[in-house]
């Protein structure tokens, strides 16, 4: 038996701590900070924003399990063995006897063009990636010395795969969440139009809601209702609303028309809410007509219903399209060939 030679080697420093930076940069923009815009100044948390983000991002970390069981941060060889360690994970000792065989072969990302070398062992397996490894040479040297040249194939370890399943399976579920809180928060109507009133208050401040630069309406908020967003929204009316914010002055008395039953619900607190009217956009009242003295006058020319919060139909559709997605990569997990310690 060829002894070999002692040596410790360590991944670069960019690509260990770049891929743990990556996942918190992932865990602030698909959890954290959603989850305070959904509870932002909120007595309930708004559901149906949080619940279809968490629902689409949660599919981002399903893939980092692929990406980091790739990830070998560590080899430390001795004389009849080596020390492996994953992202992740801690150090294992393997004879070199446990080496069953090895593939390499080009492989590329956005940045750059490398070699990979994949060592496959009884139970186990890693990747050495020669843009990764400062002494890829050296370590390529001892490790297809052991074992036999193989094909390339998809493998997984019993770990790995529980991981991936498990965070599959509660993918599946918050999906299936959404599709509940379509049925929950769906309020039941009729084709009898809503009863308006209006709301005289003066003007706390004013913005432009903008998505991609294209104007989708203007946001008031109120003295007496500091808690509110009065949306006027650019679907409810058949002219622009591009001046309104500039014709919006500040500090002044504003006319708004608003539904009677939020009024009820959310601004007196006289009836009870629905659990669409807690966890929908809470915060937001929609405008009907909006009017500032000899300044401006808008008026919604369609006429007005009590609002359904949530239609569980199309709701269901496109819900049921991502817990195929999430089928499909079960599917695609059960394909790996498994490899379990003798």
């Amino acid at each position: 038996m060829v002894k070999e030679q002692e040596g410790v080697y360590q991944i670069r420093a960019a690509y260990r701590y770049g891929r743990w930076a990556a996942v918190g940069l992932v865990f602030l923009s698909t959890v954290f900070i959603p989850y305070m815009i959904a509870t932002d100044r909120q007595p309930y948390p708004n559901l149906s924003f949080l619940l279809p983000f968490l629902s689409v991002t949660c599919f981002l970390w399903i893939i980092f399990p692929f990406d980091f069981m790739t990830v070998t941060v560590q080899v430390e060889t001795t004389a009849d063995g080596f020390w492996m360690q994953k992202i992740g994970r801690p150090a294992r000792w393997y004879p070199y006897e446990a080496i069953v065989g090895h593939n390499e072969r080009p492989n590329s990302s956005k940045m750059e063009s490398f070699e990979e070398l994949t060592v496959y062992l009884t139970g186990n397996w890693f990747v050495l990636r020669s843009n990764e490894y400062r002494d890829y040479t050296d370590l390529k040297a001892v490790f297809t010395s052991h074992g036999e040249p193989v094909q390339h194939r998809n493998v997984v370890t019993v770990p790995e795969r529980n991981l991936i399943r498990l965070l599959i399976g509660g993918t599946a579920l918050l999906i299936i969440a959404n599709i509940a809180f379509g049925f929950l928060a769906h309020n039941e109507t009729d084709d009898t139009p809503a009863q308006l009133l209006s709301l005289t208050d003066n003007v706390r401040e004013a913005r432009e809601d903008r998505v991609k630069g294209r104007l989708k309406g203007v946001i008031i908020s109120l003295r007496a209702f500091p808690d509110f967003s009065f949306y006027v929204s650019k679907r409810h009316y058949d002219v622009s609303l591009e001046p309104l914010k500039r014709a919006i002055l500040i500090g002044q008395p504003i006319t708004v028309t608003i539904r009677d039953s939020d009024f009820r619900k959310k601004l007196s607190r006289t009836e009870p809410l629905t659990f669409g009217d807690k966890y929908s956009d809470f915060r937001e009242i929609s405008v009907f007509t909006a009017e500032q003295a000899d300044r401006f006058r808008l008026v919604s020319p369609s006429p007005v219903y009590e609002p359904k919060r949530a239609n569980p139909a199309i709701r269901t559709v496109l819900f049921s399209i991502l817990l195929l997605l999430c089928w499909t990569l079960w599917v695609f997990v059960d394909r790996h060939r498994v490899l379990r310690a003798s």
